[in-house]
Formats: C-alpha cells, structure tokens, sequence
C-alpha cells in the first residue's frame, strides 16, 4: 500500500533539520527561501530564525511574538513546508 503513495522513494535529508545540527551546507540556499517567504510573511520568516537559529522552544517565541504557542506550532509548519517546497525547487 505505500509504494503506491510513494513509500518506496528516499526522502533527501530536510535542510532546516541539518541546519539545526550544524551543518552549513545549505545556508545560501536556506537563505534565499528566508527571503522567498518573508516576502509571503514576515512572522513566519521570524518563527524560523527564532526557532532554528536562535534556538528558542515554541513556547518562547510565543511568548516574545506575544502569540499563542498553537499559532506559532502552526505557522512553524506552514513555514517548513513552504521552505521545503521552495528549497526542492532551487
């Protein structure tokens, strides 16, 4: 059943998850989708920075953003997938 949705295909490592470990060898590329989606929202470019390289848990960049910790959960996702789609693209 999931050969037919794909399960047999290699998924390539995700960048945001190899940036969070140290790996720079994506940076420019993960730097111009930063630009891509601030274009499309500032708050979700400042969810990423915050959580990746800032290093900060949901429940504090909720509480700088003044937000809830479920809307920063969900603009985080909308962000990686967003981010994700544009890197596969690049």
């Amino acid at each position: 059943g999931s050969d037919k949705r794909g399960g047999h295909d290699v998924r390539d490592d995700d960048a945001l998850e190899r940036l969070q470990a140290g790996d720079e060898s994506d940076l420019l590329a993960v730097d111009q989708a930063l630009r891509r989606l601030a274009q499309i929202s500032d708050r979700l470019r400042e969810v990423v920075e915050l959580h990746v390289f800032a290093g900060l848990e949901f429940s504090d960049i909720a509480a700088c953003l003044e937000l809830t910790e479920r809307t920063i959960f969900r603009d985080w996702r909308k962000a990686r997938a967003l981010l994700q789609n544009m890197l596969v693209q690049a």
